[in-house]
């Protein structure tokens, strides 16, 4: 799979998301970005206080994020899959997973994560 704008465009579940994801797609949106060679992740600032935890299986096409948003993938999945092939070097390469994502993990397709595939 070639990662690409293009690609990433098409995931998305219409315009209206893909054009919202467009400014979340900065490392300055984010915190804890880190992955290896299955998954990313990061935390994206919500409009409050709290994060957004956002993850993906690349290869997969695999999103999971705890917005409340309907739609799927959703314009975090979006703009961390954008900031991924933008600017992979953001990502701190870890194989120690923090718990959230081990335990997000361990619920994968049909065990819960949202795949553009189905």
């Amino acid at each position: 799979m070639i990662l690409s704008e293009k690609h990433i465009q098409s995931l998305a579940p219409d315009n209206i998301s893909y054009e919202k994801a467009k400014p979340l797609a900065t490392t300055r949106k984010w915190r804890n970005l880190a992955g290896n060679e299955e998954v990313i992740w990061g935390e994206c600032k919500s409009s409050g206080a709290a994060f957004y935890k956002t993850l993906i299986k690349p290869k997969e096409e695999l999103f999971k994020c705890n917005c409340p948003s309907r739609k799927h993938p959703c314009k975090h999945s979006l703009a961390l899959f954008k900031i991924y092939i933008q600017n992979s070097e953001a990502f701190k390469v870890s194989e120690d997973l923090q718990d959230w994502v081990s335990d997000w993990l361990e619920n994968l397709p049909g065990k819960g994560l949202e795949s553009t595939n189905s």
